[in-house]
């Protein structure tokens, strides 16, 4: 299946999982479709920009039991964050998830980040990493750099808005980290 939806073949990914799905359920050898195999689907049908068919594939997926993981999770807050913009319904999966005993990782947060990032909402991203941080979750250098991106966007391009951004942020989330996405101040001044 993995290899079909990397190849873009979301039907055949749609095919190949039915066909799991019954010969599951019949006597034989065969197991129902399992964790990776709902995430593969319902990744490919959200890459596919099949968002409505992702959800309903997730919903099954939970009526059949099946406990999700943080890759569930991603892969919900990429489709609502990166294919919808509909960040109310990430926010509502992360929250949920955490519900059925799936923590938000940072992927997760990145993954949002990223997304607000892109939809020109970089303050509403700078929350999330404070959320992040609250939760005891530490940024990689993936989840500042849409941020920094945005905010250099914002400040046409300078240096000086990331700077000034940098100097906003709680420096103990440098703590310990060799991340620094604005470089340093004698990069920036040179």
């Amino acid at each position: 299946m993995k290899a079909l939806a990397r190849a873009g073949d979301v039907d055949q990914v749609v095919a190949l999982f039915a066909e799991l799905r019954t010969s599951g359920t019949g006597k034989g050898d065969a197991s129902p479709p399992n964790v990776l195999c709902y995430n593969t689907l319902v990744n490919a049908l959200a890459e596919a920009g099949r968002l409505e068919e992702a959800r309903v594939a997730f919903d099954e997926m939970l009526a059949a039991g099946v406990a999700p993981n943080a890759s569930s999770l991603n892969i919900l807050v990429k489709l609502h964050s990166w294919r919808s913009a509909r960040f109310d319904l990430a926010y509502k999966d992360i929250l949920r998830m955490r519900d059925l005993g799936v923590e938000a990782d940072v992927g997760t947060y990145s993954t949002l980040v990223t997304g607000l990032c892109r939809a020109g909402r970089v303050g509403e991203a700078w929350g999330v990493l404070e959320w992040m941080l609250e939760e005891g979750c530490r940024p990689m250098v993936q989840t500042y750099t849409p941020s920094y991106r945005g905010i250099a966007v914002m400040w046409n391009g300078t240096l000086d808005g990331c700077s000034e951004a940098l100097d906003r942020h709680d420096q103990e989330s440098w703590e310990g980290s060799e991340l620094n996405p604005c470089g340093s101040r004698k990069a920036a001044d040179n």
